[in-house]
């Protein structure tokens, strides 16, 4: 189980519902390059969304304004 958010945080980790196993990844990039470096071919993912860790835009979210 790959767990992303950009804000991700130690304590969603802790969640026991999630396997021991699960990884937290705070970029789409990482959780790409690790379903491409660990399954080759064809591979289908599913991508569930967790209301524990959403949240409205932030500003964070923003791109930095201009001077």
């Amino acid at each position: 189980m790959l767990l992303y958010s950009q804000y991700l945080q130690t304590r969603e980790l802790d969640n026991p519902y999630f396997p021991p196993e699960a990884v937290g990844l705070r970029s789409w990039h990482e959780v790409s390059e690790r379903l491409t470096r660990e399954h080759r071919g064809d591979v289908e993912v599913a991508v569930y969304p967790y209301a524990g860790i959403q949240h409205g835009l932030a500003r964070l979210d923003l791109p930095d304004e201009p001077g």
